[in-house]
Formats: structure tokens, sequence, C-alpha cells
């Protein structure tokens, strides 16, 4: 029986939760609003909702004249959908960076290796469109990310391409969360330094940048949640 308040929130949280469990196996009808109506002694509608946001977020799936059952997930489909919810609040940003950081430091070393002429201009555009731009606009954002993700592919390793990828909607909340804390100036810095020891083949100093750059941004994360 649920008897907080926001009742909704709650009886989300009790789905899911029999979702992440087993309760509720994948495949396999859940229960009918009727019976979870009486099962948690809460309104219909507060079923019916948190039956439509674990829709949305692709957690179940409802087909017409057929019972609600839950989907089954592949893991590029809980990257994409359940990724951006968990780990996007205030709190467990620094967890995005700290992830960023194991990823993205050897990643720099490795691009600056292995990147192709066409990688570097690559990289090198987006960073010229970087500096037209408001650091707090999407559009900038969005061409923070690209760098990202272009250094992965300047790994030549399929693998660390396809992290990056599949995570792209969270790191994109990231990246803009982090640059609404950062300097104009600091955000460039890191990203020009970076770009250099890339360009010039220099894989110590990537590492060296990429880590200034990560070990910036849990700073800002952690300034700001004090």
């Amino acid at each position: 029986m649920i008897i907080k308040q926001n009742i909704s929130d709650q009886v989300f949280n009790e789905f899911k939760k029999n979702i992440e469990s087993g309760v509720w196996k994948q495949g396999e009808n859940i229960p009918s609003e009727g019976d979870l109506t009486e099962m948690y002694n809460v309104s219909r509608i507060s079923v019916r909702n948190a039956i439509q946001r674990l829709v949305s977020l692709g957690w179940l799936e409802t087909q017409q004249g057929k019972r609600t059952y839950v989907k089954e997930k592949t893991l590029k489909d809980i990257i994409n959908t359940d990724l951006p919810t968990i780990l996007l609040d205030d709190n467990e940003m620094i967890k995005v960076v700290e992830f960023r950081k194991i990823i993205e430091v050897e990643s720099a070393a490795i691009a600056a290796k292995n990147a192709t002429s066409e990688n570097i201009a690559n990289l090198e555009q987006r960073l010229a469109n970087m500096g037209k731009l408001d650091i707090n606009s999407k559009e900038f954002s969005i061409l923070d990310l690209e760098f990202h993700i272009e250094i992965a592919r300047a790994t030549k390793n399929d693998l660390i391409v396809e992290v990056m990828t599949l995570l792209k909607k969270t790191l994109i909340n990231n990246v803009s969360k982090l640059n609404k804390m950062a300097e104009d100036k600091d955000t460039m810095y890191f990203h020009e330094k970076i770009f250099e020891a890339i360009k010039n083949k220099d894989p110590e100093e990537a590492k060296k940048a990429m880590t200034m750059h990560m070990d910036y941004n849990f700073e800002q994360v952690k300034n700001k949640n004090k």
C-alpha cells in the first residue's frame, strides 16, 4: 500500500522497481489496471499515468486491444532511454564526468597516434565554429559533443565510437549543463589544447589536456553542489 504524497510518482517508482527486479519479466503481461488499482490501493488514473510514463520511456509496451507487457530491451535501448533519466540529476552529474574521464582521457592519447588528416580537419572545423557561438547555446553544445565524438573516431577503435554514439543523448545534456557552469575562455582553452596535442601527434600532451578538461568539469559540478 502507498500512503506517501506524490502518489503518481510513487506508483511509477514501484512499477519501475517491479521491472528492474524481475517481478515483472520481459515479454510478459503486467497486471490489469483494475488489479493494480486494488493491489496498491490507489486511483486508476495514478496507475494509468505511471504506465504511460513507462511506455514513453520504453520500459512497457501497449498494443491496441491487448494487455500491456514489459518490453524486451537491448543494451542500446537501455543506454538511450534509461541513462538520460538516471544520470542527469544535478547530484548525479559527477558520475557522467567520471565516466567521460575514464573513456576520453585514453581516447585522446590514442587519437593523437591514429588521427588522419581528415580527423584533424574535422576537429579544426568544429573548434572554429564553436568559437563563433555563445557557450550557452544549444548549437555550441552540439558542436562540443561532435568535437569529442570526432576524437573517438580518430582512435580508429569502433567500440569507443559505438559507446560515445550510444551515449549521445546523455552526453549532450551533460555537455550542455557543464557549459552553463563554465567560463567561455576556459572551455575554448581546453578544447584548443586538446586539438593542438592531437594535431601534433603528441599522446602524452593530449592525455594531459583532456585530463585538465575533465578535472575542470569535475570541479565545476562539485562547486555547484556545495
